[in-house]
C-alpha cells in the first residue's frame, strides 16, 4: 500500500508544474537568445551604415576620376 501512495505523490508532484530550476534554466536560455538576436540586429545596422559610407566614398572617387580623365598629364604634374 505504501508503494502505491509514494507513486501517487510522485505523479502529483510532476503534475504541479515546473520546478524553480526549470524556470531558471528557461529564463537563462531566453535571455541568451535575446542577447544574441540584439547583437545580430545591432551588427547588421552598423554594417548597413558602413556600407552607405563606403558607397558615398566610391561615388566621390569616381566623380573625381571622371573629372581628371580629360586633363593632360603635364597639367596634373604641375
Amino acid at each position: 500500500m505504501q508503494h502505491a501512495s509514494a507513486t501517487n505523490r510522485r505523479a502529483a508532484r510532476r503534475r504541479r508544474g515546473a520546478t524553480l530550476i526549470e524556470v531558471m534554466v528557461a529564463a537563462a536560455l531566453l535571455l541568451l537568445t535575446s542577447l544574441g538576436l540584439a547583437h545580430t540586429f545591432t551588427t547588421a545596422g552598423l554594417a548597413g551604415k558602413l556600407s552607405e559610407k563606403d558607397e558615398g566614398a566610391r561615388r566621390s572617387t569616381e566623380a573625381l576620376l571622371d573629372e581628371l580623365h580629360g586633363v593632360p598629364w603635364t597639367q596634373l604634374l604641375s
